[in-house]
């Protein structure tokens, strides 16, 4: 009799020991690590219209109305709008200024919208002293 009884019940505790193997297992293995989407790719979903930035950095070259920026070798150029706001930071305040007021070597502030990959405008240009 007892050996009807003992191998259903080793067979049983196998099956148990398997189930909480496998699932000790699944708990400790390594769980794999996905890739961040960029904002660039997602310019082509139909979903996202447009991103917004802001570029803070040094007017290394002024070409027509793109305004290149240099900060720790890293340089960026934006085309500035025709119609984009100009203005000079300052202890006093903002105060209007002219897109021809900004010289190279001015540090500048210049919020931009991404409207494709390499194509930044700028709407709002900020010149710091």
């Amino acid at each position: 009799m007892e050996k009807n009884i003992s191998l259903p019940l080793i067979i049983i505790l196998g099956i148990i020991l398997l189930v909480v193997g496998f699932s000790v297992g699944k708990m400790l293995a390594p769980k794999p690590k996905l890739p961040k989407p960029c904002p660039a790719c997602l310019l082509d979903s139909e979903l996202v219209q447009n991103w917004t930035g802001i570029a803070k950095g040094k007017v290394q070259a002024i070409t027509d109305r793109d305004v290149t920026l240099i900060l720790d070798k890293e340089t960026l150029t934006i085309s500035i709008l025709e119609g984009a706001k100009i203005q000079f930071s300052d202890d006093q305040g903002l105060k209007e200024a002219k897109f021809s007021d900004i010289a190279e070597g001015d540090n500048v502030e210049i919020n931009f919208l991404m409207v494709t990959e390499d194509n930044l405008v700028g709407s709002l240009v900020t010149i710091l002293f």
